[in-house]
């Protein structure tokens, strides 16, 4: 019962973020805005698509594809890692949802619009980890 709370409150509040990237090629953003590689931006747009046509397996696919574009910016790995805690948490894996989400949410690049709901999901997998010294820094940043 834990875990299904859990786990649907992750993917709420992920599929939301997931929307808003998966937009953002086509949507005017601010100049100062960051923005995802060429390389890594393709399969990310394709792994966008997957995830909201529900195709876990195939985002994950994509989602490795673009972990395997070399020179990545912060902001690409942060994106990545929050792509694939939100296709693992999908296929069920949770302790496989939990590094990425562990370490999008440590990221420097995290944009500051993210921060609440990206450190609320690492939250919650951190405590289903029972990596308590993570959860207690995502409660005090929150």
């Amino acid at each position: 019962m834990k875990t299904k709370f859990v786990r649907a409150a992750f993917v709420a509040a992920l599929m939301s973020a997931t929307a808003v990237v998966a937009m953002a090629p086509t949507a005017v953003m601010a100049a100062d805005a960051p923005k995802l590689t060429p390389a890594v931006n393709k399969p990310i747009a394709d792994a966008s698509k997957a995830l909201q046509s529900k195709d876990y397996k195939g985002a994950l696919v994509l989602i490795q594809q673009a972990q395997a574009v070399p020179n990545q910016t912060p902001y690409d790995t942060y994106v990545i890692n929050k792509f694939l805690s939100v296709a693992e948490i999908n296929l069920g894996d949770d302790a496989a949802a939990d590094k990425p989400a562990e370490d999008a949410a440590d990221s420097p690049a995290m944009p500051d619009a993210e921060k609440k709901d990206m450190l609320h999901n690492a939250l919650l997998l951190a405590a289903q980890a029972q990596h308590y010294p993570k959860v207690i820094t995502y409660g005090q940043e929150l």
